[in-house]
C-alpha cells in the first residue's frame, strides 16, 4: 500500500509512505484498520491510498 497523508502541522506537505501487510481482496482489512487508527489518533488527513 502507498499512502500520502498530509502533515499536520504543514498542511500543503504530503508525507509519502509505502508498505506491505498481509491483506485479502475485496475487503483489504489492514488498509481499513491501518486508515481507521490513522483517522483516530493522528491529526494528519489522508490524501491518498494506493494499493500495489
Amino acid at each position: 500500500m502507498h499512502q500520502q497523508i498530509h502533515l499536520p502541522d504543514h498542511p500543503a506537505v504530503l508525507q509519502s509512505d509505502s508498505w506491505q501487510a498481509p491483506n485479502i481482496a475485496p475487503a483489504y482489512p489492514e488498509r481499513h484498520r491501518f486508515l481507521d487508527f490513522w483517522s483516530r489518533e493522528t491529526e494528519g488527513k489522508p490524501h491518498s491510498v494506493r494499493l500495489h
